[in-house]
């Protein structure tokens, strides 16, 4: 049976845990917030590059380019996951989705090349019996966030360049309200849906943009600045998804050590109620006794 310093003990180290959890609740809904602030940011950016598009898919030289869209084998792969844990089922579910995905185009394994953003989701890819190219750690606050997303850029130019690799596509979870879903997003070839409707979209004022630079060295430009943008926007939703999951299980954690706070508070009470008692019982006992060793003497002095 325990005593009752082990019981404090445990307690005070309950309590503590409590503490933790609700300090790591309290982050997780901070980052959701600096995550969704920082996708409102990048909406003018993105705007400006679609603008860039349309200036140049309106000339007549963009009218000519001819567009493929499918996903075909080599393909490139980037998976977003997290580096750290206590988040629920978050790299399990993108992994499945991303090895389903890439299952359903009818890419071999032998024919794809997987990059993975997190070491949990390498480490999840892996136990699925999917090679992992490549591994970089997240950044641990927004302003890293640019940095690592313009180390990815050169790795897909390396992809395409001595790999052969056309198609990329990219796996993440998205934010949605207060919990998340794994999705899709395809990288290269630029979606031709997208393109069309840039391309018939009638420009907003009576004066046309002009562009003076070389047509080809614009339009891969654009490219570069479109690839930045869905990298940055997708590793932002993943964040906040990330930071999503681990709200719901702290709360979920928070719930269980409030649970168990209040039966070791219980256990606590009782058992230092029942000491307390044992120690009164024990006076009272010594009291009688010692009461009646004095009666008894007093008794035999008068004799």
């Amino acid at each position: 049976m325990p005593t009752l310093e082990g019981m404090k003990r445990r307690l005070d180290a309950t309590e503590q845990l409590q503490s933790v959890v609700k300090t790591m609740k309290v982050l997780a809904a901070v980052s959701i917030r600096h995550y969704e602030e920082a996708v409102a940011t990048l909406s003018d950016y993105t705007r400006t590059i679609e603008l860039g598009f349309h200036v140049l898919l309106r000339d007549p030289r963009g009218r000519r380019v001819s567009w493929q869209g499918g996903a075909t084998a080599p393909l490139g792969a980037i998976v977003y996951g997290s580096d750290q844990g206590m988040c629920g089922q978050f790299n399990e579910q993108v992994v499945r989705h991303a090895v389903g995905t890439m299952h359903a185009m009818g890419v071999p394994p032998h024919e794809r090349k997987v990059l993975a953003v997190g070491e949990r989701a390498a480490a999840t890819l892996e136990s699925a019996d999917e090679a992992v190219e490549r591994v970089i750690t997240l950044p641990g606050t927004t302003s890293g966030i640019t940095p690592m997303v313009q180390r990815l850029l050169p790795l897909i130019e390396t992809w395409r360049d001595q790999h052969g690799i056309a198609s990329v596509v990219l796996f993440h979870n998205t934010y949605e309200q207060t919990s998340y879903a794994p999705t899709t997003r395809r990288l290269l070839p630029l979606d031709p849906d997208w393109l069309s409707e840039l391309q018939a979209t009638p420009w907003s004022t009576r004066r046309l943009a002009v562009f003076s630079m070389d047509w080809e060295e614009l339009f891969a430009a654009l490219v570069r600045h479109h690839l930045f943008a869905a990298l940055y926007q997708a590793l932002v939703e993943s964040l906040a998804a990330e930071n999503a999951s681990r709200l719901r299980s702290m709360q979920a954690a928070e719930k269980n050590v409030e649970e168990r706070l209040d039966e070791l508070r219980g256990r606590y009470h009782r058992a230092r109620q029942s000491a307390i008692t044992a120690e009164l019982l024990d006076i009272v006992v010594g009291s009688e006794s010692l009461s009646e060793q004095t009666l008894t003497a007093t008794t035999g002095d008068q004799s």
